[in-house]
């Protein structure tokens, strides 16, 4: 770190105190924060001082000045920063003043409080709002059966080892399904279907070219790859938490600050992509069915 950035953490850090000072007027009992996960801390003129702690890592009488990429000058920055970390599925890296020294430490959630990946809901239907009259059903049933279509001979055959033909496919039936839809709104209900296919076209782009940069020479079936909680792959767990099942790793904290790589597999991606697609149109087919007998 240069000397410049030596300075400027500095500053942030004295002006972090001196907004705590001010905070509290001078003799003022420490203010407690809500106990969190990670114990009892509390707003002293110093700054956010843990007092009981209840992780591995953190000792009595540590004030914590970052975690992760927040730095903590109130109760409210300190839980900001850890909902961000549960959510995000992230270790705790904090910097802290200890016996006069600023110092990193990993501190481990505890068990109660792990934020390791949920388990895999199982496939379930997506919701559809949108109405299908008996008069555009028959339209809306054509497009469905040729997403079903598409989705069977796709599971069929993975892992599949190059983007194309697939990602030329996924875009001719989005085309298909805008131009349907701009006659028949109701095909508008086979969005969220058309949307998993979007997404296998997006991971199959960012193998492909995730491979090239590794340096292999050729498609790799069940290839893992790194990858970190920003996007793309991110993103990709975001919209649909039960990719998560395609993690190997969860990224960590990095001994230089930041976060290390994951480790994930697209094609285990794909396959639960395929998996809920195929899922949600027979869901679809049963409601359509149903309406049609009404």
């Amino acid at each position: 770190m240069t000397a410049s950035a030596n300075r400027g953490r500095r500053r942030t850090w004295l002006l972090g105190l001196l907004l705590t000072a001010l905070a509290l007027p001078a003799g003022a009992d420490p203010v407690p924060c809500a106990r969190m996960e990670i114990g009892s801390v509390i707003v002293a003129e110093n700054g956010l001082r843990v007092i009981e702690p209840a992780v591995r890592g953190l000792a009595a009488g540590d004030v914590l000045e970052q975690l992760n990429s927040h730095e903590l000058h109130t109760c409210a920055d300190l839980a900001a920063a850890l909902r961000e970390a549960r959510e995000r599925g992230l270790a705790l890296l904090f910097l802290v003043v200890r016996d006069q020294q600023r110092i990193a430490v990993f501190a481990l959630w505890p068990r109660a409080a792990a934020v390791a990946a949920p388990a895999t809901p199982a496939v379930e239907s997506t919701p559809t709002p949108v109405a299908v009259s008996p008069r555009d059903s028959e339209v809306v049933g054509d497009m469905l059966s040729r997403l079903v279509a598409f989705g069977q001979t796709l599971q069929a055959s993975l892992p599949v080892l190059t983007t194309q033909p697939w990602a030329s496919r996924i875009g001719d039936l989005q085309q298909a399904c805008a131009e349907g839809q701009a006659h028949t709104p109701a095909v508008g209900v086979l969005a969220p279907i058309l949307a998993y296919y979007r997404t296998v076209a997006e991971i199959l782009r960012y193998k492909e070219k995730a491979e090239r940069e590794a340096g292999y020479t050729r498609p790799q079936p069940n290839v893992v790859l790194d990858y970190h909680s920003g996007p793309p792959v991110g993103t990709w767990m975001h919209r649909y938490p039960f990719l998560r099942e395609s993690i190997v790793e969860h990224p960590g904290p990095s001994l230089i600050g930041g976060e290390s790589n994951g480790r994930w597999s697209p094609d285990q991606a794909v396959r639960l992509l395929v998996e809920r697609a195929l899922a949600d149109a027979a869901a679809l087919r049963r409601r359509l069915d149903g309406e049609g007998a009404g």
